[in-house]
């Protein structure tokens, strides 16, 4: 199942999900199920927004911005992982 597309718009790209618990990290239920980017099957999940953050930060074009936004997204995803 697709739930997600990228176009071409202007001279960048547009990225839309139709759901954000991919990008989430979750326990669901009495039976504590691993969800979102817990799921053992979604083991990318993590590297696909650290892509989409990275590609972001890119633009930015500030150096200390970038530092700093790139510091921030590795420790979360420490936490995450």
């Amino acid at each position: 199942m697709v739930s997600s597309a990228v176009i071409k718009f202007g001279s960048g790209k547009v990225a839309v999900w139709g759901e954000a618990a991919m990008f989430s990290a979750q326990i669901a239920g009495e039976k504590k199920v691993k969800v979102g980017m817990n799921a053992p099957k979604a083991k990318y999940n993590y590297q696909l927004l650290l892509n989409i953050f990275i590609g972001w930060i890119i633009l930015l074009n500030d150096s200390l911005t970038c530092y700093l936004i790139r510091k921030l997204v590795m420790l979360l995803l420490k936490i995450l992982i």
